[in-house]
């Protein structure tokens, strides 16, 4: 009885996946992310030196895993959502980027969710895997920024909105002077919410800003 209550379900489809998170054929339908600007790290359809999100970053590079897409789009909107947890606790199970790309940093922050978004989802995505990137690098994981207004979700935005819905939402909460910083986050679209981390971290004194995200919405 025990064993079909709590035997191991898929989180992208809800079947039977007792080898891991995702089922053969979910595992399967990740899309992988293969070509980047070599520049800043934005994912591309092609191979380039430069690309139009070179100027406008606040941050230095960007790592990105995956394509925002089913089933990995599915299980995340679960999570934040919907009170999901089925997942949650392997996410850092999913980051493929070598071992040394983080070894850099000297403290690993997750992107801050604002306290009332704690009564829709039990655990943020971000913390996750920040707490994950640390215990791979044997660096901190440290909350840097804190959230400090209440903000519109981001997908419901166009791109002009997304910046003005976060000009002014963080705050330091540490310190970042003269530190080599990775940002981390679930899901990365137009960018404009690591930009705002990473002014925040940069005119505090940060000498580097990196962002990781396990997926990206697109191409750009």
């Amino acid at each position: 009885m025990f064993s079909e209550i709590f035997r191991p379900v898929c989180a992208g489809c809800g079947e039977d996946s007792p080898d891991g998170i995702f089922c053969a054929d979910c595992r399967d339908s990740l899309r992988h992310l293969k070509m980047f600007c070599r520049t800043c790290g934005h994912p591309l359809n092609v191979d380039a030196l430069t690309c139009g999100f070179c100027p406008s970053r606040r941050y230095d590079r960007l790592f990105t895993d995956y394509l925002y897409s089913s089933p990995l789009k599915e299980m995340l909107k679960k999570i934040k959502f919907a009170y999901g947890v089925r997942g949650i606790f392997h996410l850092g199970e999913l980051i493929k980027q070598p071992g040394d790309v983080f070894s850099v940093y000297d403290i690993v922050t997750p992107v801050p969710s604002h306290f009332t978004r704690k009564f829709r989802r039990i655990i943020h995505p971000a913390d996750v895997l920040a707490e994950h990137i640390a215990s791979l690098s044997g660096k901190r994981a440290e909350r840097l920024i804190i959230r400090r207004k209440k903000t519109g979700y981001q997908w419901k935005l166009k791109k002009k909105q997304r910046i003005r819905n976060v000009s002014g939402a963080f705050a330091l909460s540490g310190e970042c002077s003269g530190k080599k910083i990775l940002i981390v986050d679930d899901i990365y679209t137009t960018g404009s919410t690591v930009n705002e981390c990473a002014r925040v971290l940069k005119i505090n004194g940060a000498e580097l800003v990196d962002v990781y995200a396990l997926s990206c919405s697109g191409y750009y």
